[in-house]
């Protein structure tokens, strides 16, 4: 069994349905889970900054001026499916601490748009090597896999309720071990505290 059936497997028995018997199983149930395994691995990733699925990259500038108030264009590169901070650049501070200088923007479609040159952006990519997953997501994408597939496979609104708990149950617990793992993600920029305070409306 490959690491996908195991993650289509956790999701069926957690619905209370048979298991698939590998890649060739061709089962009603084995066709609804492939069907879903995309979009809800996808959203799972999205739904939390998992280190594995974390980016830094360098978009590359649109020669078609966006228009509106904004003066710069950059694509967002294709497999980033969330996209967690836009900065001019970093630099290290005596303590070692990174001082991240984080820059207005706004996502549309798949550009970001802002008027500043852009240094480095920080991402949630698209991760499809399902050898590199946490344990903790497997199981959060599992639930939700089950949770998309539950209506079809079971009609039971319990089943749904109960994977949905689930669900939320294990991106609290993502969360809150990111808390305890030191300050890597809770650099915050000085712009976005500021936008909070109100000093560039």
């Amino acid at each position: 069994m490959s690491a996908r059936e195991d993650i289509i497997n956790t999701a069926l028995i957690l619905l209370g349905a048979e298991e698939i018997t590998g890649p060739d199983d061709n089962s009603a149930q084995a066709q609804i889970m492939r069907s879903l395994y995309p979009i809800s691995r996808d959203s799972t990733l999205e739904a939390h900054e998992w280190s594995f699925a974390i980016r830094t990259f360098t978009p590359a500038l649109s020669v078609d001026a966006p228009g509106g108030h904004w003066a710069y264009a950059y694509p967002l590169p294709s497999d980033i499916i969330r996209l967690l901070e836009v900065d001019h650049g970093s630099t290290q501070s005596s303590r070692s601490e990174i001082t991240r200088n984080q820059i207005p923007h706004e996502v549309q479609g798949r550009n970001i748009l802002t008027n500043h040159p852009i240094g480095f952006c920080t991402g949630i990519r698209r991760v499809e090597d399902e050898g590199i997953y946490s344990n903790l997501f497997c199981e959060a994408f599992a639930a939700k896999l089950a949770m998309k597939a539950c209506v079809a496979i079971t009609e039971s609104n319990t089943r749904l309720q109960s994977c949905a708990a689930l669900y939320e149950g294990f991106l609290k617990q993502a969360k809150s071990r990111d808390g305890q793992q030191g300050t890597t993600r809770r650099v915050r920029s000085r712009w976005l505290n500021n936008a909070r305070r109100g000093f560039y409306g």
